[in-house]
């Protein structure tokens, strides 16, 4: 943008030649950039014809530009290289140097042959024609009237429904589309229900299972806050349930799984009652239990007014598409509203209409079947894998929920290491916690798994 500085002493059109000279080293006029009219420049910028006239005329003199008759001034491929007068502060030229740099590492970082990432999905299971067919008639039939309003802070209603009834068909949890809210990342929800509570009266407890992306949710809400690490179930060792009068503790809780009995549960969503605790149940990936019945949700066990849910679209349509949301009791989901919602947290409306509609037509249920059978013949392979080319060198855990499953090597070599090792013989896993990593499998190419992990043997060795 070019900007007339009127208490500068440099002539207006020497401001103008500066400035476009600038901006064509910068790349934001590139070969062959049209520039603005003398006519337009001049309105804008408010000052003569002539001003601009002498400035590009300049500008042609030193080839920056061309002139074509009857059509105007154009950027010159010849002089795109940046002029050797050019200043600037020695401190942005660093930065810049810095930054360039940083790119040129980063685009010529080795290529992972085997990726075990827990966030990824594979290309062919993405439903691209019935999504994009969805996306069209919703912006073209529906979104008419509905594109140009604004929506309720908790996302859109028709969407909030359809995740309403399909948590009360296959999870078990019956709450009102009023209490679910919806946004653009599962982060943005954690930071959105930790910023609710009172910050020095609130003691928070994270299971050990959790994803990272959990604990950066409750750093961008509190980045103060030292959570306590804990082990799940632990309902022997329960801490006392003594109230606080000035403020609530939050447990987060491993989505869960074979581990956790349901009298455990009952005792643990007991405990929160008589101790004024919020257990915040992470229910990503939950859709993926590979064996077993399904237990009963934190939230089926209570009365309405402990248990916050969280849950995510990535796993089961993509990670570029992070919708999640939250389930939340109707007090606190009323302190939520009142306390308004931060700016940049909304999904824009196409996304939410796009995936109201294709659950309402039935498409997401279908869907999630596939994957399901598809992800669950991956996680066999993987373990079998694990079981023939590590066998008991290492111990595995939590392999029957989500799409990941928790490596630790029986000799206490640290996450850190393994990982490194791993890089050796192209292979990338990831840090979980302590001595355990993590190992995904729902992104990585199915006839990859056994290749993979016989390198990652290999490394570890």
């Amino acid at each position: 943008m070019i900007v007339i500085d009127r208490h500068d002493s440099t002539p207006f059109y020497r401001q103008i030649h500066r400035q476009v000279v600038e901006s064509i080293q910068a790349g934001i006029y590139r070969a062959d950039d049209r520039l603005p009219s003398i006519r337009t420049f001049a309105q804008d910028l408010g000052v003569s014809r002539n001003t601009v006239e002498q400035a590009y005329l300049m500008l042609t003199e030193e080839g920056f530009v061309r002139a074509r008759q009857g059509s105007g001034y154009y950027i010159n491929a010849a002089q795109m290289a940046p002029i050797a007068n050019r200043t600037s502060h020695p401190a942005v030229e660093d930065a810049r140097r810095e930054l360039s740099e940083f790119e040129t590492a980063r685009a010529q970082e080795r290529e992972i042959r085997f990726d075990f990432s827990p966030d990824a999905m594979d290309s062919e299971m993405f439903p691209y024609y019935r999504w994009a067919k969805i996306s069209r008639e919703v912006m073209l039939d529906h979104g008419r009237g509905g594109i140009c309003e604004p929506l309720d802070p908790r996302g859109l209603p028709a969407l909030r429904e359809q995740i309403a009834r399909y948590l009360g068909k296959e999870r078990g949890i019956v709450a009102d589309a009023g209490q679910i809210a919806v946004f653009p990342s599962t982060r943005h929800a954690v930071a959105s229900a930790i910023a609710l509570l009172d910050h020095d009266a609130t003691r928070i407890m994270v299971d050990r299972l959790n994803h990272p992306v959990i604990m950066a949710g409750i750093v961008d809400a509190k980045p103060d806050a030292t959570p306590q690490a804990v082990d799940f179930p632990f309902a022997s060792e329960l801490p006392e349930a003594h109230p606080e009068p000035h403020g609530k503790r939050v447990l987060f809780c491993a989505p869960p799984d074979s581990r956790v009995e349901p009298d455990d549960r009952k005792q643990l969503v007991e405990w929160a009652h008589r101790s004024n605790t919020i257990l915040f149940e992470n229910a990503r990936g939950n859709e993926f239990r590979s064996s077993g019945s399904q237990l009963p949700p934190l939230h089926a066990l209570d009365d309405g007014s402990s248990v916050i849910t969280l849950a995510s679209f990535a796993n089961s349509l993509a990670p570029s598409l992070d919708i999640a949301y939250l389930v939340l009791p109707p007090k606190m989901m009323i302190a939520w509203l009142k306390k308004g919602r931060q700016e940049g947290d909304a999904l824009n409306w196409q996304t939410q209409s796009t995936l109201a509609e294709f659950m309402a037509q039935g498409l997401w249920y279908s869907h999630l079947r596939r994957l399901q059978t598809h992800f669950r013949r991956k996680r066999d392979i993987l373990v079998a894998a694990i079981d023939r080319s590590l066998g008991d060198s290492v111990e595995m855990m939590a392999y029957d929920q989500g799409t990941h499953i928790l490596l630790a090597s029986k000799d206490g070599r640290a996450a850190s290491e393994l990982i490194a090792l791993a890089e050796t013989h192209n292979v990338r896993i990831y840090p979980a916690d302590g001595n355990q990593v993590l190992i995904g499998y729902s992104g990585i190419p199915l006839a990859d798994i056994d290749s993979g992990i016989r390198e990652l043997a290999r490394a570890w060795r």
